[in-house]
Order: C-alpha cells, then structure tokens, then sequence
C-alpha cells in the first residue's frame, strides 16, 4: 500500500477520530523514503489540514527506533523550526510543536519559545508540553 491510500482516507476523517490517528500511526512505522516523500509533499499544501497531516506523519515517522535512527530525523526537525518562524494556522503550529517534543529537538527550544504568547490558548499550552518532553530527554542523557 503506497502512503497516499492511507493519507487519502485519513484527512477524509475528523480531526481528532481514531480513524485519523489509526491511519497516521501506521505511517509512523513505515519510514521509508516514499512516506517522507507524501508528508513533505503535504506541507507544501495551501490547505493547513494537509500540512497539519504532513506534520503529524513526520512528528513520529520511524516509531520504534532510538532517535538517531529514525529516518529523516535531522532534515525533519530543520524543516519544522523553519515552519515555525512562517506558519500561521495555530492547529499547524500545534503540531509543529508536539512534533519537536516528539523529536526531542532540543535545538527547537528557542523557535518553539518564540510562541509561549501566541494568542490561541493551545499553542501556549503545546509549547509546554514541548518543552517538557525535550528537557526530559536532556537530563536522561546526562
């Protein structure tokens, strides 16, 4: 199955359904240059609902594997800070967010700082979330 009958049926569901996420996890275990390819694909979207898929297919995509061998890791948190510094769609700066705490992207801190304020209560509340995941991967590396 290529990753476009998977993504297809996935932004065809609400937001938050675990059918969405059922779709999206599955992506998340592949890692393959193909999936990579469809998520960066998707972040080049007008729709924020396809970039917000992008990101959350490359928030976790190599599940299962220790950080540095999750695929496309490095080029992946250098795209999502960059995304940071230009989106303005609070649901994509959401998972922009989540999905650095996911990469424990400790370089990430200071962009994903930048939006401790935003105006969409959400955001802030990510930013935390964030922040917490990558201070935690930094002290377990000590």
């Amino acid at each position: 199955m290529n990753p476009s009958e998977l993504i297809a049926p996935a932004l065809a569901e609400e937001w938050d359904s675990d059918e969405r996420w059922a779709h999206i996890r599955e992506l998340h275990h592949r890692g393959d240059p193909a999936t990579y390819d469809a998520a960066m694909r998707l972040l080049q979207s007008e729709l924020s609902e396809e970039r917000e898929m992008g990101v959350d297919i490359l928030a976790q995509l190599g599940t299962g594997q220790n950080d540095a061998d999750r695929p496309y890791r490095e080029p992946t948190v250098d795209f999502l800070i960059d995304l940071l510094g230009r989106e303005q769609d609070p649901r994509v700066l959401d998972s922009a967010t989540t999905a650095l705490g996911h990469l424990h992207a400790d370089r990430a801190v200071a962009a994903v700082a930048a939006h401790f304020a935003h105006p969409d209560p959400g955001v802030g509340w990510v930013w935390s979330t964030a922040c917490s995941a990558m201070r935690t991967r930094q002290r377990s590396l000590r």
